[in-house]
């Protein structure tokens, strides 16, 4: 009796033991991704460094006037405050539906701008969202723990990351792919519905974070994996054609469910696209971002070409050699660095090519040594034929960068170095295995050694001045790889097991990707003070609505001088001429020939001048600037070619007439300077106006507000048509007497896309409940 009572308390502790341990390893890979998290982001999270170069300029201002502007309960449709005025939530990059960019509104200080702090941590929390999304996915094809680890590590610090932190957007795509690509996996082999629905849902919320290029990369590869899977079951299964309609409809339904949720953004881009200045793109344009045959070593060696660092402290100036326009070599832009950056670390690399020696004995293997081999001709661009097949299809010829498509091949490669992993365990009885095991290590090895004692300089060309200063990028990358090689020769002898081989090699993996890319977004100047204005400095140039509305020219070309940041304006609610953005309208300014007309006409009030006495600038307070919306009584209608050349021919006075490119009921009898009439604004928001009008005849109101075809007008409640005039801004049609004209945005793609995406998330939510009760039943 007491035998068995002893028994019992045994075998209870030992199940205890075996569930607390369970427990931990469960737990550990999540504590292990905060870890690395904060480690690498260290200097960013305590306030001591900070993120820069498009971060600053572009996305703080950008998310700072969504949060604003959301804070304040309105939607952001029009932003007034860059180039005379464009919109702002069709641009996709805003990323204004995204849910985690909407966390930023919680966070708008009493001066409604936005911390920087807040908008890093958002951006900084991908970090683990990738780490966590790339574990699932390898966990699901029952990889073990520490390889799962190797592989997220290996991805989310990859420098598709790193160096796209910048480009938050790009970061917020692939932190999510990884589990997208999960549950499509899931939904296709188990015939799961709701795991293709949750696909659908994740790549469309992924999508929403705005950054249409890798939108359209992602929706490729799930298009190729798609295709592999499909024609494998049909290859290997009993061509059961239940089975196989459960597979196409499940392989189907995740691309229809996000791009029906995408929608609401989709929509009214489109529109936008249409309209913009990057609508048509030459194959030339496109290739430019090209990844350089010679950049193949930067898988070895991250930085053989140099590199760039913010606050100018680059270890070696980027000195990459490529072919100009014009055929002849030349070094390449200094942002090709980042542009053109994938470096995934040597674990991943070496762990990697081991797993793709099985590729005959795994179809998932196969699939991701033929994706990172497509990811890196495409990404060849220009000097490879594949960019040239896809640059005739609809949205590949309007994007540029195809190196971008680089993050292929990361994902490969951490997938397959997952697999690589836990291969050396079970072969490691096959004497045979072991060539499979040192080939992989031998090839980084010896290249990095000669790039350590400097014949691989010789042989890539690189020019004598840098052969020395990329030597020590060359012996970090040696010692790497010997200690790597060091640890899978002793795992795969079985003299240390899997947790000690997995921990030490995920160690080394951060190490060498900390130790390479942790600087590249560490810079010691807070981006976000610059952007603080003395307030009398506020006081006057911002408008005081709705009496006095103006805008104001800051920057000069000759001497080159701006007295703001680009986007000073969304920040400071200053309207500004200038601005920066990489989507800009056609048509955005009047095609005169002289700069003060072309002020007059945009109701600049302040513009930036040259003090010739002093040699300094100053702002020029414009008295003869036309108001924000004036009264003509002559129309001139001329077609969409002719009226640049009209206008800059000197016979157009903007002062008294106005061009218009479609015929109305109107009849002029010439101008007349002589008559007067009244234009008074009421009311002046972002997205909405309100005048009042007294003419003595009827005629055209003409607004210095840039025209774009979601702005609508009424009269007196009445609708009215809102007219494209003087080939880039707005004139309403106006009847005799006193009026009231209300012009506001009503964009109708995007109430249709807010449609369509509701549909769609509320048939998804509906689809999900009612296949869980069936399920549980």
């Amino acid at each position: 009796m007491k035998s068995d009572v002893q028994k019992n308390v045994k075998t209870a502790k030992e199940t205890i033991i075996q569930k607390s341990k369970f427990d931990f390893l469960s737990l550990l890979p999540f504590a292990v991704f905060i870890i690395t998290t904060l480690i690498f982001f260290n200097e960013q999270i305590f306030g001591k460094g900070f993120f820069w170069e498009d971060f600053a300029e572009f996305v703080y201002p950008l998310q700072t006037f969504a949060a604003r502007e959301s804070a304040s309960g309105a939607t952001p449709f029009w932003n007034p405050y860059s180039f005379v005025g464009m919109p702002f939530l069709a641009d996709l990059q805003t990323g204004f539906f995204y849910p985690l960019n909407r966390l930023l509104t919680l966070f708008v200080g009493p001066n409604g701008n936005l911390p920087v702090g807040a908008l890093q941590f958002i951006t900084i929390l991908h970090f683990m969202i990738a780490q966590t999304s790339m574990y699932l996915l390898l966990r699901y094809f029952k990889k073990s723990i520490f390889a799962s680890i190797i592989a997220a590590i290996s991805y989310s610090f990859s420098f598709m990351f790193v160096c796209h932190v910048f480009h938050p957007m790009i970061v917020y795509h692939l932190s999510w792919f990884p589990l997208v690509v999960m549950f499509f996996y899931k939904g296709m082999h188990q015939s799961s519905i709701k795991s293709s629905i949750y696909a659908g849902l994740i790549l469309g919320m992924s999508m929403l974070s705005g950054h249409p290029q890798t939108t359209l990369y992602e929706v490729l590869f799930l298009g190729l994996l798609f295709a592999w899977e499909f024609i494998s079951d049909l290859i290997k299964s009993d061509r059961n054609t239940k089975k196989i309609v459960n597979s196409l409809v499940a392989g189907i339904i995740p691309v229809v469910i996000a791009y029906g949720l995408f929608q609401i953004q989709f929509k009214p881009a489109q529109e936008l696209a249409d309209l913009s200045a990057r609508s048509d793109m030459s194959f030339e344009k496109s290739a430019e971002g090209s990844l350089q045959y010679s950049q193949v070593l930067n898988s070895i060696i991250p930085n053989f070409y140099g590199n760039v660092l913010p606050d100018g402290k680059s270890d070696v100036t980027f000195f990459l050699k490529m072919n100009g326009p014009d055929g002849k070599e030349t070094t390449a832009p200094y942002f090709y660095y980042w542009d053109t950056a994938y470096y995934f670390g040597l674990i991943a690399l070496i762990l990697g090519l081991i797993g793709f020696t099985s590729i005959r004995k795994n179809r998932q293997l196969s699939f991701y040594l033929f994706i990172s081999v497509f990811g890196l001709l495409f990404a060849l661009g220009d000097n490879s034929f594949l960019l040239g097949i896809f640059h005739n299809l609809p949205f590949f010829n309007v994007l540029r960068i195809p190196a971008r498509i680089m993050f292929f091949a990361v994902f490969g490669f951490s997938f397959a170095a997952a697999y690589g992993f836990d291969l050396i365990k079970e072969n490691s009885k096959d004497k045979k295995y072991l060539l499979k095991v040192l080939l992989p290590i031998a090839i980084p090895l010896v290249l990095s050694l000669l790039g350590a004692i400097g014949i691989l300089q010789i042989m890539a060309g690189v020019p004598s001045e840098y052969a020395d200063k990329v030597a020590p990028f060359a012996t970090s990358a040696f010692v790497i790889c010997l200690l790597a090689g060091i640890v899978i020769f002793l795992y795969y002898r079985g003299l240390i097991n899997n947790i000690i081989a997995g921990s030490i090699l995920a160690i080394i993996a951060f190490i060498d990707l900390f130790s390479a890319g942790a600087d590249f977004n560490v810079s010691k100047i807070d981006y976000s003070q610059e952007y603080n204005l003395p307030s009398e400095n506020l006081d006057v140039f911002r408008p005081k609505y709705p009496d006095d509305i103006f805008r104001v020219n800051m920057r000069m070309y000759s001497p080159s001088f701006m007295a703001m940041k680009r986007n000073q304006g969304m920040v400071s609610k200053i309207m500004l001429l200038e601005g920066y953005n990489p989507l800009l309208l056609k048509r955005a300014v009047p095609p005169l020939k002289e700069k003060d007309d072309i002020h007059n006409l945009f109701n600049v009030k302040y513009e930036i001048a040259l003090d010739t006495l002093r040699g300094a600038p100053y702002f020029a307070d414009r008295k003869e600037r036309l108001p924000r919306a004036w009264m003509v009584f002559d129309a001139k209608v001329l077609s969409p070619e002719s009226v640049q050349s009209y206008m800059k021919s000197n016979k157009f006075e903007y002062r008294h007439s106005v061009i218009l490119e479609e015929n109305v009921d109107f009849k002029s009898n010439g101008i007349d300077s002589s008559l007067q009439s009244d234009v008074k604004c009421l009311e002046y928001t972002n997205n909405s106006m309100k005048y009042e009008i007294n003419a003595p005849k009827a005629g055209f109101v003409v607004f210095s507000e840039i025209f774009y075809p979601a702005w609508k007008a009424k009269i007196d409640n009445n609708p009215a048509k809102v007219l494209a005039a003087n080939y880039c801004f707005r004139a309403v049609q106006v009847p005799a007497g006193k009026h009231t004209i209300e012009m506001y945005y009503d964009s109708d793609s995007y109430n249709s896309g807010k449609l369509i995406s509701l549909i769609t998330l509320v048939l998804s939510a509906a689809a999900i409940v009612v296949l869980s009760v069936v399920k549980k039943k």
